[in-house]
């Protein structure tokens, strides 16, 4: 399978998109690189800390999905151009985050990056 680079996946994070959300926290994704079919989201990861993913939820335009119901069978399509909002169970204190996600693709398999932004 094909490798993406690291400097190409951290230009899918949305810059200052981080923001604390009344009990949760979400912060935006947009494709600009290829079509690309989501089938999992395996780890999500805050300044060094897993994160459950069973709260965690995924909205596009077309609607809301909860990220541990995706799978081969239910993958949710993630085009060129198109935002996707990570939306976390919890708050984030005021300051400078790390955030490391891992996707699970059928294009290329499983995707890690890491993206760091402010909470005001």
């Amino acid at each position: 399978m094909a490798t993406i680079p690291p400097i190409l996946l951290r230009k899918l994070y949305v810059p200052n998109s981080l923001r604390n959300q009344g009990e949760q926290f979400s912060f935006q994704l947009r494709n600009q690189i290829a079509p690309g079919t989501l089938v999992g989201l395996s780890r999500l990861m805050v300044n060094g800390e897993d994160r459950p993913l069973d709260g965690v939820t995924l909205t596009t335009e077309g609607g809301t999905r909860r990220a541990c119901g995706l799978s081969d069978d239910a993958p949710l399509a993630f085009e060129v151009g198109e935002q996707v909002t990570v939306s976390v169970p919890g708050t984030l204190a005021a300051g400078e985050h790390t955030i490391q996600i891992t996707v699970q693709t059928r294009e290329v398999g499983p995707l890690t990056f890491p993206v760091m932004d402010s909470v005001a």
